[in-house]
């Protein structure tokens, strides 16, 4: 897929310590988007698991997002 095709509002998470998708891929990725795009920040210990491992964490940058969207 073209990143630059993409069109719609996105959320890009970075997780802490994670080596199979390091946060300067994600925000080379952002930048290639067509689209608004934000990289939030997941702060944990345990790098790409935290997906996993950490769904509080995950869910309040989810929620933020879509308040932030929801708002005009």
């Amino acid at each position: 897929m073209d990143p630059s095709a993409i069109t719609a509002p996105t959320l890009l998470v970075a997780a802490d310590g994670d080596t199979l998708v390091p946060r300067e891929q994600l925000e080379e990725l952002a930048r290639r988007l067509a689209a608004p795009c934000r990289v939030a920040r997941l702060r944990t210990r345990v790098g790409h698991d935290a997906f996993l491992a950490e769904p509080t964490k995950i869910g309040r940058i989810l929620t933020a997002a879509l308040e932030r969207r929801a708002t005009p």
